[in-house]
């Protein structure tokens, strides 16, 4: 369905028109690894929202009805003990860290990131 839209939006902008998303967006790294984690980040909550009912029911023994009102008040660390929280709360955090690590496009140089001080300019020219 995905490669169905990119194909549309191409014949679309092909042919004139105006498109629904910008293709050229994903010529910049950085809105593509954006979406790229952002989708990873999706899928993993909607795994989580249809695992969790099912531990809650089959293995911690819960009823229906306290199944959906743990997971939607988020109530489960408390009800089940910390074990559970510190374990999820472990994984999302190597998980995120792994991601991370493995998706980073590189490092930057020295001083990347800071600007220079504007004053800095005005001492330099005095002292010359």
């Amino acid at each position: 369905m995905i490669v169905a839209f990119f194909a549309w939006e191409q014949a679309v902008e092909r042919r004139g028109g105006q498109p629904l998303l910008d293709l050229a967006l994903f010529h910049s790294a950085a809105f593509t690894w954006g979406v790229i984690l952002f989708t990873v980040l999706t899928l993993a909550l909607v795994g989580l929202l249809f695992t969790m009912p099912q531990y809650f029911g089959g293995i911690a023994a819960a009823r229906t009805l306290q199944s959906a009102t743990l997971l939607a008040t988020g109530r489960a660390a408390f009800v089940h003990g910390m074990d559970i929280a510190l374990i999820v709360s472990a994984g999302f955090a190597a998980a995120g860290i792994v991601l991370a690590l493995m998706f980073m496009p590189g490092r930057p140089g020295p001083g990347a990131g800071t600007r220079p001080d504007p004053r800095e300019g005005d001492r330099v020219a005095a002292q010359a």
